[in-house]
C-alpha cells in the first residue's frame, strides 16, 4: 500500500511540475511579445525624428549653425638648419641654407616638380645665333628695399659667380663667355660651346642685387625677405612687394641655426621646430617614429654600374642582359639602404617629364639570365659559363672595379658579385681610392665599375652614351639624336626623340641603374598644405602653407 501511496503521490508531483513549467512559459512568452513591441516602437519612434528634421527647412539666417568650423592657425613657420655657414646660396656649402635661400631669391628660370622650365625673373628666352642667347625679363619686379629689378642684377650675378672661389653654380655660368645689357630689361649671353645641349637649365642660379655688396643683409625678389639675422636664428618676413603676397597664409618665417644634426632632431622632436630635411635614412632612430609626417623624394645621387661595352664578351648584349637580370635592386637597397633609397632603371629616374617609369626596367629573374646565356649558345661547364667566339674559348668572368673608400658602395659591389656568381658568372672584386679610380675611368681598363654621380636638372643624357662615355658605348643613331636636340624647341618633338633613346637603351644595357638616394623632409602634423617636394626646390606652393595651431 505505501508503495503504491508513493507512486500516486510522484505521479501528482510530476503533473503539478509540468502545470507549473507550462505557465512560466506562457509568462515567458508573453514578456518577450512585450519586449519585441517595445523594441519595434522604440525603432519606429527615430525613425519619424529623423524624418522630422529632415524635413525641417535649413536655417540660412543663422551664421552660427550654418558656419564650418574653421581651424585656427598661427603665421609662424620655424625650420632648423645645422652647420650653417652663410644664407647666400651662391657661396654657401650647406645644402639647406641653399634650399632656404629659395625663398629669398629667384632664378631667371626655374624648374617644376616634374623637371620642366618656367619663366621665374625671365619671361622669354630665346637663342638668337649660333652661339648666344636674348632673355627677356620681368618688368615691375621690385627687390626686398623696394628698388627696381634690372638687366644689370642679372650681369652681376652671373659675374659674382664667376669671380666666387667656390660655388655650387659655377658649372652653370661656365659656358657663358659674356653677359651684357641691352636694355633695361634685355640681357645678350654670348656662349662659349654653341651646341651645349639644354643649355637654359643653367639659367636656375639665384638673382640678386648689383647694389648687394653696398648692404648688410642682401636683398633677393622672392616671397620673403631676410628681417633679423643673429647667431641663433634667420627671421624672414612676407615680401610686401610681391604679386598676391597678402594671400600667403605664412607671415613669419623664423630659420633656427643648430651646431649639429643631433641638436636639430632634439629640438624636431618636443616641438621647438616645425620641419626639418635630412639625408639620413636612419632619422627614427634619434625622433622615434611617432607625432610627425615625413616626405620621401628621390635625390639627386644616382650609383649605377658601367659596363664595357668593348670587352670580349661583355660585347655581347645577351651577356648585358644576363647580367641584368641577376642583379636584385631590390635585395641591395634592403641590404645597404634599409629600404630607405629609391631603386633605379634609368639615369632620368628621379622624375623628370621624359621619363616614363615603365619604360626600362627589364626586373630580376636569375632564371631568365640563365636562359638568355644558354639561348645564345653559351654552356655551363666546371661551374663557369663558356662560349667559343672568334675561335677562342671566352668565359664569364670579370673585374668589377669599385671605390672602397666608400664604404656602402663596396658592400653594394660585395651583392652584386654574389647575385652574379648565384648563375654562373664569376666577379672579380677589384678596390680603388677615389683618386685612383679617376685613372680607371679614363684608361676604361675595367669590365665592370660600380660609379656614382650626381645628376642635374638637365635632361642631358651625353654623359652616359655621348661620345667617351664610362661604357664605351656606341650607337649611330643615338649619336643623331643627341646631335639633334639642341636645336629642337617642341616638347612633344624631344619627349618622342627621348622615348627612342630610352627603347635603344633598354635593349643595348649599356648601363644598370642601381638607386638614387633619398631626400627627406619631416614636419609636425601641425603643419599643412601642398607639401611636396622633389630635390630641387622643398617648397613648392609654399603659399598654401599653414600651421595649426
Amino acid at each position: 500500500m505505501l508503495a503504491l501511496f508513493l507512486l500516486q503521490n510522484e505521479i501528482i508531483n510530476d503533473r503539478m511540475e509540468q502545470a507549473y513549467w507550462l505557465e512560466k512559459k506562457g509568462s515567458l512568452m508573453k514578456d518577450k511579445r512585450l519586449k519585441y513591441l517595445f523594441i519595434i516602437f522604440v525603432i519606429c519612434l527615430i525613425i519619424f525624428a529623423i524624418y522630422i528634421i529632415r524635413k525641417q527647412p535649413v536655417n540660412k539666417n543663422n551664421p552660427v549653425e550654418n558656419q564650418p568650423i574653421e581651424e585656427k592657425i598661427v603665421s609662424d613657420l620655424r625650420l632648423g638648419i645645422s652647420e650653417y655657414d652663410t644664407i647666400d646660396p651662391i657661396i654657401s656649402k650647406n645644402r639647406n641654407a641653399q634650399n632656404i635661400a629659395t625663398l629669398i631669391y629667384e632664378p631667371l628660370i626655374t624648374i617644376t616638380r616634374d623637371y620642366k622650365l618656367k619663366g621665374e625673373l625671365a619671361t622669354e628666352w630665346a637663342k638668337t645665333a649660333e652661339n648666344s642667347y636674348i632673355i627677356k625679363l620681368k618688368e615691375g619686379v621690385k627687390w626686398h628695399n623696394g628698388e627696381d629689378f634690372t638687366a644689370e642684377d642679372v650681369v652681376y650675378s652671373i659675374n659674382k659667380i664667376k669671380q666666387a672661389e667656390v660655388s655650387i653654380y659655377k658649372d652653370n655660368v661656365a659656358n657663358i663667355q659674356l653677359a651684357t645689357v641691352v636694355d633695361l630689361h634685355t640681357v645678350k649671353l654670348e656662349l662659349i660651346n654653341a651646341n651645349e645641349p639644354f643649355f637654359e637649365y643653367n639659367l636656375i642660379f639665384p638673382i640678386q642685387t648689383a647694389k648687394g655688396a653696398q648692404t648688410s643683409i642682401l636683398a633677393g625678389t622672392g616671397m620673403f625677405k631676410i628681417d633679423l639675422e643673429d647667431e641663433k636664428k634667420i627671421v624672414l618676413k612676407r615680401n610686401q612687394y610681391k604679386e598676391n603676397i597678402e594671400n600667403v597664409k605664412i607671415k613669419t618665417i623664423i630659420v633656427n641655426k643648430y651646431l649639429s644634426m643631433g641638436e636639430m632632431y632634439n629640438d624636431f622632436k618636443i616641438g621647438n621646430v616645425d620641419l626639418i630635411q635630412t639625408n639620413n635614412i636612419n632619422y627614427s632612430e634619434h625622433i622615434g617614429t611617432l607625432g610627425y609626417n615625413v616626405k620621401e623624394v628621390c635625390g639627386r645621387e644616382y650609383d649605377f654600374l658601367a659596363i664595357n661595352t668593348r670587352n670580349n664578351a661583355l660585347y655581347n648584349v645577351e651577356v648585358r642582359k644576363a647580367i641584368s637580370f641577376a642583379i636584385d635592386k631590390g635585395n641591395i637597397v634592403s641590404e645597404v639602404y634599409n629600404n630607405k633609397y629609391f631603386v633605379a632603371d634609368f639615369p632620368l629616374g628621379y622624375g623628370s617629364w621624359l621619363f616614363n617609369k615603365e619604360s626600362t626596367s627589364s626586373g630580376y629573374n636569375p632564371e631568365q639570365s640563365k636562359q638568355i646565356l644558354s639561348e645564345n649558345g653559351w654552356k655551363y661547364e666546371n661551374n663557369l659559363w663558356k662560349k667559343t667566339i672568334d675561335n677562342k674559348v671566352v668565359s664569364l668572368q670579370f673585374n668589377l672595379v669599385v671605390n672602397s673608400d666608400n664604404e656602402n658602395r663596396y658592400k653594394v659591389a660585395q651583392i652584386i658579385k654574389n647575385q652574379l656568381e648565384a648563375v654562373g658568372i664569376k666577379v672579380n672584386i677589384i678596390k680603388t681610392t677615389t683618386v685612383n679610380q679617376e685613372q680607371y675611368i679614363r684608361n676604361k681598363n675595367y669590365d665592370l665599375i660600380l660609379l656614382g654621380i650626381n645628376v642635374g636638372v638637365s635632361p642631358d643624357l651625353s654623359l652616359f652614351i655621348g661620345e667617351n662615355n664610362p661604357a664605351n658605348y656606341e650607337n649611330e643613331e643615338v649619336y643623331n639624336i643627341l646631335t639633334e636636340l639642341p636645336n629642337i624647341t617642341d616638347e612633344n618633338i624631344i619627349k618622342e626623340k627621348y622615348k627612342r633613346i630610352i627603347e635603344i637603351y633598354k635593349n643595348d644595357i649599356p648601363y644598370i641603374s642601381l638607386y638614387f638616394n633619398s631626400n627627406i623632409t619631416l614636419y609636425s602634423e601641425k603643419v599643412a598644405g601642398d607639401i611636396d617636394p622633389n630635390w630641387y626646390n622643398l617648397f613648392y606652393n609654399i603659399s598654401g602653407w599653414y600651421v595649426r595651431e
